[in-house]
């Protein structure tokens, strides 16, 4: 069975806060509606939103862009998985950098890991 190969995808929410506003024109509307009243509602009441995902086409990923990817998932996840399931998701990270240096290109760490800490980084290394 083959694997499924990684494509690159565009995912897009769409959310609808409306006001209505006493205006002679658009810009004056736009001008006088409380934007950030509209902030407030999008990130603090439960809303309906649309999600859309779309392939993006004659774009393939490669060994970096995989690296990067599974370092944000660990950084996303880093407050609620437990370090196993992390530690395990590097372990990826470090298999494809094996299979770069093995092949003369130069290895990396996730660009997402600047945003941990370095205690962090150890216990997730060792």
């Amino acid at each position: 069975m083959s694997k499924k190969q990684d494509k690159y995808y565009d995912v897009t929410m769409r959310v609808e806060v409306k006001r209505t506003v006493l205006a002679k024109s658009k810009e004056e509307a736009r001008n006088k509606v409380d934007l950030s009243d509209m902030i407030y509602e999008i990130k603090y009441c439960g809303l309906d939103e649309e999600i859309f995902v779309k392939e993006v086409p004659d774009c393939l990923p490669d060994e970096y862009d995989r690296i990067d990817d599974i370092g944000k998932q660990i950084v996303k996840h880093v407050g609620n998985s437990a370090l196993r399931r992390l530690k395990e998701q590097y372990a990826e990270i470090r298999k494809i950098n094996e299979q770069l240096a093995n092949a003369g290109k130069r290895t990396r760490e996730p660009q997402a890991f600047n945003r941990l800490t370095d205690e962090f980084l150890e216990k997730l290394r060792s």
